[in-house]
Formats: C-alpha cells, sequence, structure tokens
C-alpha cells in the first residue's frame, strides 16, 4: 500500500461509510474504476474511484459481521428468557 493510499484510506474513515457513499453518488466523477474523484477527500492527489468502492465494499463487510453477531447475540438473550420463563412456570 502506498502513502498515498493511507492517507486517503484515513481521510475516507474520518469523514464515515454514509458521507462517502454519499459523495461518491451524488458527485460527477467518471464511472470507470480507474477515474479520478476530485473533492471527495481533502488529502491530494485525488484517489481513483476504485479505491474509494473498495473501501466501501470492506467497510460494508465489516459492518455485516456487526449485524450478524447483534443477532446472534439477540437470539440467545431471546432463548435464555424463554428458558426461565418456562422454569419460572408452576408445575402440576
Amino acid at each position: 500500500m502506498t502513502d498515498d493510499e493511507i492517507r486517503w484510506r484515513k481521510a475516507l474513515k474520518r469523514l464515515g461509510v454514509d458521507t462517502v457513499r454519499a459523495r461518491l453518488s451524488y458527485g460527477v466523477a467518471d464511472p470507470k474504476p480507474e477515474s479520478f474523484v476530485a473533492n471527495i477527500v481533502d488529502v491530494p492527489p485525488d484517489p481513483r474511484r476504485k479505491l474509494i468502492e473498495d473501501w466501501l465494499a470492506e467497510q460494508d463487510r465489516k459492518n455485516w459481521w456487526i449485524v450478524i453477531l447483534t443477532f446472534v447475540g439477540t437470539l440467545v438473550a431471546a432463548v435464555a428468557a424463554v428458558i426461565a420463563a418456562i422454569e419460572g412456570m408452576p408445575h402440576h
């Protein structure tokens, strides 16, 4: 990874996924992956669209695991609550 790529990735992280995605979709950048995207980060020179799209994809993958882990944690808590409720019922 080059020094520019490191600086761009830090700048993208500071902006956040939602801001980067909005700037990329509402900008007038050429849709080709090798094109440069102006004014998306405050770190010259301008990064290529591919780097930005790759970064967004990486963030989406990271966020997917957070969703999965949250779901599993919620499911475990719900099962534990059901078991506790069943055990607390009077037996006839």
